[in-house]
């Protein structure tokens, strides 16, 4: 049997709630041939996530492999949640910096290479810090000033 944890966030239960769902599975229960495949594998993890909005309902369930004792369900749907978190930051300031959300890019390697690209900029200009602003700042100076740009570049390696 597994190990769960509940949590439930009611704002206004008329409004808006979330409930997340966290249950782990110890590696006793999986096949011998499955963890031999994954070092340091410990549990197998599913969150399962339901948010009500008005009258809109949306759900999802996500897995993860995961290193961490299966009795610490509590801890592991903390870990998962504040990953998420990280994942929802970048994805705003990709879209807010380059405008992610309305490329329209269809090709899918392309499409691929182009995030990677832009995870990279992100990062280099994360990194240079000798102009004030933000990065949508930085991304326009080194847009129209060639030793800005050198400069954001060398701090990629």
């Amino acid at each position: 049997m597994g190990h769960f944890f509940t949590k439930m966030n009611l704002k206004n239960l008329m409004e808006e709630s979330e409930i997340r769902k966290c249950m782990t599975i110890s590696i006793e229960k999986l096949p011998v041939t499955m963890v031999a495949e994954w070092r340091g594998i410990q549990s197998l993890v599913r969150v399962e996530r339901k948010r009500i909005v008005g009258d809109k309902i949306t759900s999802e369930k996500i897995y993860y492999i995961s290193s961490l004792n299966p009795k610490k369900t509590e801890f592991i749907a903390g870990v998962a949640r504040k990953h998420w978190g990280v994942e929802n930051s970048l994805h705003w300031r990709l879209d807010v910096v380059f405008r992610q959300d309305q490329s329209r890019y269809r090709n899918r390697i392309g499409a691929r290479n182009l995030a990677a690209m832009r995870k990279i900029v992100l990062n280099a200009l994360s990194r240079e810090t000798s102009i004030k602003g933000g990065i949508a700042t930085r991304q326009f100076a080194s847009s129209v000033n060639p030793d800005y740009r050198d400069k954001v570049l060398k701090n990629l390696f």
